[in-house]
């Protein structure tokens, strides 16, 4: 995904008293809102929920200027190609499509129209992911990575991975800098694992299971260390597992890491749009994502 997860992060108001950007919101809950909201020179003047014809009322460039998405897959690319045909810029949470025909829409309308359209997934903005990066790359390559997302929703199969399986793929993609060889998956109790394969036997595995208590995990092992995130534990440092397996002891944390998340993704977004750089390369990343996961789909 490159420059857009190496800026920092923007402080200040994003635009000048009595001039806020004008966002529409479809899906999402009360606490993304209240996250644009809370964002200097952000204010949100349109929501709807995605069931019905609603949610097509919010996408009018006289009320908005910009919109943001966090609906079920199936939803998604319809509201991107609305938004672009009239001119809004999106950030779409999660995959933007579940069909890699959709995303070459997308694509091709905002390649038209020079439209801003930015997948927005979590872990890439999450300080302790950058770390990852930062300070693994002083003790050697990456040899394995180890991610898990649970979700409360009794999704399986196809389902869960669409929905849920965007930002452990994403995670990896950015982490080892591009697509795998070969993408995968294969169903496992309670859930799918999808396997992803680079050169030199480099491997990823994201576990995905439906119907459990939420619950997240980004472990990269690399020869001299395994670094591990859980929302709980924080970022930390374990030795060298026996086959990649999950760490069992303690660890180390790894204290003082700057502070991001979500709000430097609402904000980098708006800066993408008030500098009018749509920043291809960002849609680019997010074609890579849906194309390796509609990959692992088609192997079940």
């Amino acid at each position: 995904m490159g420059s857009d997860m190496d800026k920092p992060m923007f402080d200040g108001a994003l635009a000048e008293p009595g001039q806020a950007m004008q966002f529409g919101i479809i899906g999402g809950d009360d606490a993304l809102a209240e996250l644009v909201g809370s964002i200097p020179g952000l204010q949100v003047a349109r929501r709807a929920e995605p069931g019905g014809t609603e949610w097509r009322t919010v996408i009018n460039p006289t009320l908005i200027d910009a919109l943001l998405i966090d609906v079920a897959p199936a939803w998604r690319a319809s509201m991107i190609q609305d938004a672009l045909a009239v001119g809004v810029p999106v950030l779409c949470v999660g995959a933007l499509a579940n069909d890699p025909a959709e995303v070459a829409m997308i694509k091709r309308l905002a390649g038209m129209g020079g439209g801003v359209v930015m997948g927005w997934y979590p872990w890439l903005f999450n300080p302790a992911f950058s770390a990852m990066n930062e300070i693994g790359g002083m003790v050697g390559p990456v040899q394995a990575i180890r991610t898990t997302t649970h979700v409360a929703a009794p999704l399986e199969g196809a389902d869960l991975i669409w929905s849920a399986g965007a930002d452990g793929v994403a995670g990896v993609l950015e982490m080892l800098g591009g697509p795998p060889e070969y993408a995968s998956a294969e169903v496992i109790e309670g859930g799918v694992l999808l396997r992803l394969l680079y050169k030199d036997d480099v491997n990823a595995h994201v576990e995905l299971r439906g119907n459990r208590p939420p619950a997240e995990s980004f472990a990269v092992h690399r020869d001299q260390i395994v670094m591990r995130w859980t929302p709980a534990g924080g970022l930390r440092l374990h030795p060298p597992t026996h086959n990649f397996a999950p760490p069992t002891d303690p660890g180390e944390q790894i204290a003082g890491v700057d502070p991001g998340g979500p709000e430097m993704a609402v904000r980098t977004f708006a800066h993408m749009i008030l500098e009018r750089d749509p920043q291809p390369q960002i849609l680019d990343f997010a074609t890579d994502v849906v194309k390796t996961l509609d990959q692992c789909v088609k192997s079940l």
